[in-house]
């Protein structure tokens, strides 16, 4: 569990809809201290506003920081929205 974040960045992106009724999946590579050194998605935007949101998610995963057990190499990751109370 040391290796995984402790908090997550805010998000600051507007989601649309028909984005967040999907999970999302990157690869992601860790690089030395948790930072995210690269970033790409595996899942292609069939329009422009997906593309832009997909874009979005990736600049926010390339702020996360996992934590600093974490090995370098490469991840999956998968983005899944549920609606907070």
């Amino acid at each position: 569990m040391e290796s995984w974040p402790s908090e997550f960045p805010a998000y600051e992106d507007q989601i649309p809809a028909s984005v967040a009724a999907k999970s999302w999946r990157f690869m992601v590579e860790i690089g030395p201290g948790g930072r995210v050194v690269h970033q790409q998605p595996l899942d292609r935007a069939d329009d422009e506003a997906t593309t832009t949101a997909i874009q979005g998610l990736s600049r926010w995963i390339g702020r996360v920081k996992f934590g600093s057990s974490a090995k370098p190499g490469w991840i999956g990751v998968e983005l899944v929205f549920t609606r907070g109370h």
